[in-house]
């Protein structure tokens, strides 16, 4: 997930020129951590040679198509816990589902 979020980070920072270092600390990440997801960027043709530009269509390929095969979402056990995914709020009203599904908390509200 912490290359998703580098890609992104590089994104949000449009023309301004900006260091590793920073970036790390920008995310709180280590700077080993921030290169060693830019080399896997570069040979996922993610962001280009010299790792300053994100390939904005593969990344926009990548999270629609491929990330449910990296992150697939397995349902666990019922819990008590905050609504998520169409269980929020926000989808709850649009989004139909006989489930709640939750982000794990003893004091949630579902």
């Amino acid at each position: 997930p912490q290359d998703i979020a580098i890609l992104f980070g590089i994104l949000l920072k449009k023309d301004q020129n900006w260091y590793m270092k920073d970036l790390a600390n920008e995310l709180n990440l280590s700077q080993s951590e921030v290169s060693e997801s830019l080399n896997r960027s570069m040979q996922t043709n993610l962001i280009d040679q010299d790792k300053r530009l994100v390939n904005r269509l593969n990344l926009k390929d990548f999270l629609f198509y491929g990330l449910k095969y990296v992150f697939p979402a397995i349902p666990g056990s019922f819990n008590r816990g905050i609504p998520a995914v169409v269980s929020a709020p926000v989808f709850a009203k649009t989004i139909h589902s006989e489930l709640a599904y939750v982000w794990p908390l003893s004091t949630g509200t579902v």
